[in-house]
């Protein structure tokens, strides 16, 4: 080549733009079909950030679900979010409830041992039972998931992967709950 100091000058100066771009906070919101919602509620003086249910996928025997939810004393979200519940449901004709509920998070190959879930109990729906279980996540551990390309989720041996739907809204809140709205 006859100028490679313009190419190398030329990738430098890239470089740097991309950098003065994340730099200023700009902020692509990444599509999925998640519903995530910041209301105020006035008699408990409490605001919370939800990403509502929402389905992962279904396997023979059930279907998977799941949400994250913050809560803030005040009328406006603090940030960065110490605490997001992690929350994930299945609706399941054969499952019961799981002895040992413990949460394994495995992010880009990673593993990420969460804790033992709590059993919400089951919810009867006809011939389906829900089985919710929820856990505290911290906001690092969200950022983990937030920024990986892949996440598997092992739940008492029960294992299923998030595809990028679920990705996107996990970085979607991730995103909200450490900006100031």
């Amino acid at each position: 080549m006859k100028y490679p100091h313009l190419l190398l000058l030329f990738l430098i100066l890239l470089s740097a733009t991309a950098l003065e771009q994340s730099d200023k906070g700009e902020w692509k919101r990444p599509k999925h079909t998640g519903k995530i919602t910041a209301n105020y509620d006035r008699p408990k003086d409490q605001t919370k950030l939800e990403l509502a249910l929402m389905p992962v996928t279904c396997v023979k025997d059930g279907c998977i679900f799941f949400s994250l939810e913050s809560s803030f004393a005040g009328p406006k979200l603090k940030s960065p979010v110490d605490s997001i519940t992690l929350g994930i449901a299945i609706v399941t004709k054969t499952l019961k409830p799981f002895a040992a509920p413990k949460l394994v998070l495995y992010h880009d190959g990673e593993q990420m041992e969460v804790g033992e879930m709590t059993f919400a109990g089951d919810v009867p729906a006809g011939e389906l039972t829900g089985l919710p279980y929820g856990i505290s996540l911290t906001g690092d551990e969200l950022a983990k998931l937030a920024g990986a390309r892949k996440v598997a989720v092992d739940l008492g041996g029960f294992r299923f992967p998030l595809g990028e739907d679920e990705l996107n809204a996990i970085k979607d809140y991730n995103h909200q709950a450490r900006t100031v709205q």
